[in-house]
């Protein structure tokens, strides 16, 4: 007993050390808020874009800094409350990306193949940032967000949403005959879609949809498809197709999908 109590501690320790070494590398002291700033439990925002699926939340399944800040209304603090005091978004993002490696390594080992997507939604969230911002981990948002100029749907009325969400998206992968043709990106225009429209979670959402579009891929039997944007081109076409969703026009970010999937699965 004693001897897992003494591990423990210098885990918590370890990370801690991390954290300040992550800092100091930086040649910056812990993130402050700037005068007259407070921090924020979870600011709805994802951190500045490098494009990666583990990376630091870019613009690929999310909307970056770049061009749409998500923020609570009338709010630009860019500085979140953690385990470990604190944090700038970009101190925090390689933390979070350690994690969001993790959770890939889980699902390439199919450990969520059989979660029903509502409670995948949850265990994602919370693998990736349960340690970090316990107080927001694994649960629907209860603040209202803006992303860039898109007002997210009224905190109160996520749950219903995403009840409705996970059911849809059931029906619609069950009546998939397989993986390719239209009736696929239909579904996976819809998966994207849709999450970032009501921007279920405080914080974080970017990563959890690429992460949740990785195992939806896994289920059709497809390959992983990079959903990285390769150049700014590219970063702008996705921000303005996730506009256009949110206005209810699906088809630009349907084309997105067409080119990721014939990328993996050329004629």
């Amino acid at each position: 007993m004693t001897k897992e109590k003494t591990t423990g501690k210098q885990a918590g320790k370890r990370e801690k050390d991390y954290v300040g070494q992550r800092v100091a590398e930086g040649h910056r002291p812990l993130a402050q808020p700037p005068d007259g700033g407070t921090p924020s439990s979870a600011s709805g925002s994802d951190s500045p874009p490098r494009g990666k699926l583990h990376g630091d939340g870019g613009r690929a399944g999310g909307r970056g800094m770049a061009s749409g800040t998500t923020r609570p209304p009338h709010s630009a603090t860019r500085y979140i409350e953690t385990s470990f005091g604190i944090l700038s978004y970009l101190e925090l993002a390689p933390l979070l990306a350690e994690r969001v490696e993790d959770a890939e390594v889980e699902i390439l080992g199919r450990k969520f193949a059989e979660v029903p997507i509502r409670e995948l939604l949850f265990q994602l969230h919370e693998q990736i940032c349960a340690d970090l911002t316990p107080e927001i981990a694994g649960r629907w948002r209860l603040r209202d967000v803006r992303v860039g100029a898109h007002e997210a749907p009224p905190h109160e009325q996520v749950p219903v949403l995403m009840h409705n969400y996970a059911a849809d998206l059931d029906a619609r992968l069950a009546s998939l005959a397989d993986g390719r043709g239209e009736e696929v990106v239909d579904v996976l225009t819809f998966a994207e879609g849709r999450l970032l429209y009501i921007h279920p979670f405080e914080d974080f959402n970017g990563r959890i949809s690429r992460l949740f579009l990785t195992e939806l891929l896994y289920r059709l039997e497809l390959p992983v498809i990079d959903t990285a944007a390769a150049s700014t081109d590219e970063s702008r076409n996705y921000f303005e197709a996730l506009q256009a969703y949110d206005q209810r026009n699906p088809r630009p970010l349907a084309e997105i999908w067409r080119r990721r999937i014939k990328k993996i699965l050329p004629e």
